[in-house]
């Protein structure tokens, strides 16, 4: 069995001692450790200022809300996020059935998504819906260059059921959604 060779400084302790002392004398002398303090505090507060940070586009407010009960008919779609988003390269989709194991589904139909000024939101409108649970599926791709995937299950009922189960016969209004997706 071969010893792998070292460096001499390694071997001999008068050579490491020597090295030693010549890289102490060239660093650590008190005038260029003063003069790489001062560099230090120089630069070290603005890498640790406050930046803000780039967010993942995460579901603030859905319109229907996740969980929440529409009447049937056609459905406005409106889920707005905590950032701006790219909405070209986003995609909303709109299946029967809540995404369930052991659940038949229907096939899934990709929505039209109508412009919106602040690009921070998801638009569409669906067209007529049968009661039964229904699953937007969601992708967007944020500013930050992340791609965000999520899913808002809802329900929808005849428009007789909903109206004797609300007060004022007003179906619920906008809230906010609950689980905000997956970061990929």
């Amino acid at each position: 069995m071969s010893v792998p060779p070292t460096r001499p400084e390694r071997r001999n302790p008068a050579m490491r001692a020597a090295w030693r002392s010549l890289w102490r004398s060239l660093w650590l002398s008190p005038g260029r450790l003063s003069l790489a303090a001062a560099a230090l505090l120089a630069v070290a507060p603005p890498l640790l200022a406050a930046r803000p940070a780039a967010a993942h586009a995460i579901v603030v407010e859905s319109r229907p809300a996740a969980g929440t009960a529409v009447p049937a008919g056609p459905v406005e779609v409106d889920i707005r996020y905590n950032s701006r988003i790219d909405v070209a390269r986003s995609r909303l989709g709109l299946a029967r059935g809540t995404g369930q194991a052991g659940e038949a589904r229907g096939p899934e139909e990709r929505l039209a998504l109508t412009e919106d000024p602040s690009g921070a939101r998801l638009i569409a409108r669906t067209g007529p819906l049968e009661p039964g649970p229904y699953r937007l599926r969601w992708q967007v791709l944020a500013v930050d260059g992340h791609i965000t995937r999520g899913d808002i299950v809802f329900t929808v009922v005849p428009r007789d059921a909903l109206r004797d189960a609300a007060p004022g016969g007003t179906p619920q209004a906008a809230a906010p959604a609950t689980g905000g997706g997956t970061i990929r």
